[in-house]
């Protein structure tokens, strides 16, 4: 299954932070998924990224939040938030430097329908219940219309392996001095 989900927001109300991270591990054990907590301070440099430029500055900052783990092949859920409240990942590049990360996609090498169902079910509970500025994009179309037979027919028309000089040559494509770090 490849259909990806991809994810951003902020947290209106940092109060809120420890009830839905609470929820997240609660679904995490109803699923059978693994999670790590993650309470970090980061300090150093960070190179942000709006699409076009980039900008390094210096960062005192805490990282607080979980990683899920929904499937060994499949991308992390990322639950992390920064002092601002915004869903981000601080992705170490050197001794006291980061890459910040402010939107995320996971899903992409789901097992099973139900797998990418579960996830699009968790980041609903989280915008109902916890945190209503979270935007969220489902390529198979299941967590706007929760019509499963859709996923369905999307992860047939997209069942084929991803070609991997295809994903190194959208790698290379990426711009920014985070992007060359990781790419040597």
């Amino acid at each position: 299954m490849s259909d990806a989900i991809h994810y951003n927001g902020k947290l209106e109300n940092r109060a809120r932070l420890a009830d839905l991270l609470d929820a997240a591990r609660t679904f995490c054990a109803d699923q059978r998924w693994g999670y790590l907590d993650v309470d970090e301070r980061i300090i150093g440099i960070v190179e942000r990224s709006d699409g076009d430029a980039s900008e390094t500055v210096p960062i005192d900052a805490t990282m607080l939040g979980i990683l899920i783990t929904v499937d060994s092949q499949a991308d992390p859920v990322c639950l992390t938030f920064n002092d601002a409240n915004e869903l981000a990942y601080y992705t170490p590049l050197g001794e006291n430097e980061y890459w910040e990360i402010k939107s995320f996609t996971t899903g992409t090498r789901f097992k099973s329908v139900e797998q990418h169902v579960a996830v699009c079910e968790l980041l609903h509970e989280i915008h109902d219940d916890y945190m209503p500025g979270l935007n969220v994009y489902d390529e198979g179309g299941y967590y706007e219309s929760g019509d499963a037979s859709q996923l369905e027919s999307s992860s047939d028309e997209f069942s084929e392996e991803i070609d991997p000089e295809e994903e190194r040559l959208n790698f290379r494509e990426a711009k920014g001095r985070g992007a060359k770090r990781i790419r040597e």
